[in-house]
């Protein structure tokens, strides 16, 4: 479990392109981003601000496949050059795998083989213009792919989640010939199994294991400094989780994550509620929120039941609360 943040590299390369797709972005935002200094990180709500701005101004379908695809394997910092060095997809999978966490985008990837072949799965945990977003993700994957590949390499199948949000062809020149499908109950990519295994590249194990080595220093800075801050970070990615849920995460029974977290003077209750409260004041600020979709990305049961939710935490209900943000805009 890591801290909230995000590799400026990456987020200074989406800066540069915003321009070509009529994007102007607001000047305070662009500032924070633009003015993270060499060696820091940027918080994640600052990239979601980003995101969220670029899917609202977007005057142009498929933003985020238009920004995905003009990423460079090297703007993704340390990972990058980890990917650069590895000698088919297999070896740069099981590197995005270990070390996805030095770019920080917000989400988790997972692998697993089937007869169709090798399928790369993506669970974002983030919901700020998820569908631009993810896009991006998968578009940059096929960038780094060809890298590695010394080539293009057109998987056999793309799923998203969501509709279309471009005309097919555009996706047809990200992902090549291929069969790609929407609305689907996730997001991956299936690689056949000679495309996974392939080597075309000569890397020396030397250079490979070095960068390995930087790469593991930079994630022990990751690494938060508490149980605290572990507990809350995961909670942040993944706000439905129960208390169950999150003490079978950390391998502890119920009874040992509530001592852990006592030791700090708060509840699991009181720290899942608290930071539910805080996503759910930026998520209703931000264009396409519902009331039904924040009920399921808490985990609550039904609408009314986050409803409840909602009011405890702010003396006031949904609609109330929208419209006292509009009445200060």
């Amino acid at each position: 479990m890591y801290a909230s943040t995000v590799t400026p590299g990456f987020s200074k390369a989406i800066l540069k392109f915003l321009p070509s797709l009529g994007i102007t972005l607001p000047d305070t935002l662009r500032r924070q981003v633009a003015a993270c200094p060499a060696g820091e990180r940027l918080p994640l709500s600052l990239q979601d601000q980003l995101w969220q701005a670029i899917a609202d101004l977007a005057g142009c379908d498929g933003a985020g496949l238009r920004i995905g695809r003009q990423l460079q394997i090297d703007q993704f910092d340390m990972l990058g050059f980890l990917l650069l060095s590895s000698v088919n997809l297999a070896g740069a999978v099981d590197n995005l795998l270990r070390f996805s966490d030095l770019v920080g985008e917000g989400g988790r990837f997972a692998r697993f083989h089937s007869r169709e072949g090798w399928h790369l799965v993506y669970r974002p945990y983030f919901e700020a213009a998820r569908a631009p977003r993810l896009e991006a993700i998968f578009a940059s994957v096929m960038q780094g792919a060809a890298v590695v590949a010394s080539g293009p390499v057109i998987p056999k199948r793309v799923a998203f989640e969501h509709p279309p949000q471009a005309p097919l062809a555009l996706y047809r020149e990200v992902f090549g010939d291929t069969q790609i499908c929407f609305n689907r109950t996730g997001n991956y990519m299936v690689f056949s199994d000679e495309d996974w295994l392939c080597s075309r590249r000569d890397i020396q194990p030397e250079l490979q294991a070095q960068l390995i080595r930087l790469a593991q220093q930079q994630m022990r800075r990751l690494a938060p400094a508490s149980f605290l801050e572990q507990i809350s970070h995961l909670l942040t990615q993944q706000p439905s989780l129960t208390r169950a849920q999150t003490a079978a995460l950390c391998n502890l029974s119920e009874r040992h994550l509530n001592r852990k977290l006592a030791d700090f003077g708060v509840s699991f209750r009181a720290l899942s509620e608290q930071i539910k409260k805080q996503q759910a004041l930026q998520m209703l600020n931000q264009k396409g929120s519902t009331q039904a979709n924040l009920a399921l990305h808490f985990g609550y049961a039904d609408d009314s039941a986050f409803a409840k939710a909602f009011k405890r935490w702010t003396g006031m209900g949904i609609r109330d609360y929208r419209a006292s943000v509009f009445d200060n805009e």
